[in-house]
């Protein structure tokens, strides 16, 4: 039993127990924010294996640099494939990289992809 604590201790330090951020479905009215919607979502799901000195696919996606290293840049892995396409969630890399997989939720995935459909803005 406490190995299996251990590892489950392990595993949530390296970022592979998904965290809860998006709890509740925002209402449909109230615009997603970078800072406070989506940035709590890149920090508890993707900055484990997005940091330097060595970030995953070299993509740094520290709170300071991660709005300016995914929105309309190009993947390194998926030439021709924007990491974030404004307006298009469905032609954005991120979405298409975590979409059915065990690194985000349905509600931050749903949050993440209203936020790319609205234009992906700063504020």
């Amino acid at each position: 039993m406490s190995r299996l604590l251990g590892s489950l201790s392990l595993l949530a330090l390296v970022g592979c127990v998904p965290a809860v951020v998006t709890q509740t479905p925002l209402p449909p009215e109230q615009p997603v924010s970078f800072a406070n919607d989506i940035q709590p979502i890149l920090a508890a799901r993707c900055l484990s294996c997005h940091l330097p000195p060595d970030p995953s696919a070299g993509l740094d996606l520290s709170p300071e640099v991660a709005y300016a290293n995914i929105f309309q840049v190009p993947s390194r892995l998926h030439p021709g494939v924007l990491i974030v396409n404004p307006g298009h969630p469905d032609a954005s890399r991120l979405v298409l990289e975590v979409a059915g997989t065990p690194f985000i939720n349905d509600l931050d995935l749903e949050v993440l992809r209203r936020w790319i459909a609205k234009g992906a803005r700063a504020d």
